[in-house]
């Protein structure tokens, strides 16, 4: 078994699924949100683990497919809710997941796993020597593709409307301040394509939209991604930051305004 993982996981195929796994879920799936980000860890993912499982245990082709489509179907439904609330009631990175069944489409790329499994050596990079230079880097960073890249991405709702003893707000002079707040946290803001009333503001880690209800109250919805695997500021710890920038230079150039946030299952953890 051991000799047949290290035959697969040196190969180009394998080697460009975990890339694209690493890579989405680190980068492109925040810096470029959409559907086809959305379904690239999918499918890079169930190859990584397919190709290993079929390296693994070829002989049991048939029950690696039941397997992985159950897996996934439980994963990817509200019936694994319950396990996500326990893990991230004790462990110190949450994970998480959307329940989108459109996702299970993935699962088309297992007949493609099995015929790069079974011609593993016409696939293989080139060189002995450098295959077992590589085959520790590889597989150090397959444990962590599959281990992390379903820590979930750090998301605060709010909204920050005029009281009654406020002063009436003017939608420009709002803006420019929530945008001299953003920008003083590295984001560049720019008009949102679908609202005349709104920005978006983004960097690579943080992604801040926020619409105003209307001349009295503006909702903002934050996004933030870790800097890094093992070093640089969490996701929440960047958020957070963000959201007390906004609180400074709006309490700084408004009166009478007020801070509300909704209350979500897990938000005593940010």
């Amino acid at each position: 078994m051991r000799n047949r993982l290290s035959s697969i996981i040196t190969t180009w195929p394998f080697l460009i699924a975990l890339s694209v796994l690493l890579l989405n879920d680190w980068w492109l799936k925040f810096a470029y949100p959409g559907s086809v980000t959305g379904k690239l860890s999918d499918v890079a993912g169930i190859a990584v683990v397919a190709m290993l499982l079929l390296a693994a245990w070829p002989a049991r082709r048939r029950v690696i497919y039941l397997a992985l489509s159950a897996f996934f179907l439980w994963w990817k439904s509200p019936l694994s809710a319950p396990m996500i609330a326990f893990v991230n009631s004790v462990a110190p990175l949450p994970i998480g997941r959307v329940v989108d069944y459109t996702d299970l489409l993935a699962l088309a790329i297992l007949p493609a796993c099995r015929q790069l499994v079974a011609n593993h050596a016409a696939y293989a990079i080139s060189g002995p020597a450098l295959r077992r230079l590589l085959l520790a880097p590889i597989a150090c960073m397959t444990i962590v593709a599959i281990t992390a890249t379903s820590v979930m991405r750090t998301q605060q709702e709010y909204v920050v409307r005029r009281t009654a003893a406020g002063d009436a707000l003017r939608v420009e002079e709002l803006a420019e301040a929530i945008n001299s707040a953003a920008t003083g946290q590295g984001l560049a803001c720019e008009k949102r394509a679908d609202k005349l009333d709104g920005l978006t503001c983004r960097n690579n880690n943080l992604h801040m939209d926020y619409i105003f209800l209307d001349r009295d109250a503006v909702a903002f919805t934050i996004q933030a991604h870790p800097e890094g695997l093992f070093f640089g500021r969490s996701g929440t710890a960047q958020a957070d930051a963000l959201r007390a920038a906004l609180k400074s230079v709006l309490a700084e150039r408004f009166r009478g305004l007020e801070y509300v946030e909704q209350l979500n299952a897990g938000a005593g953890r940010r």
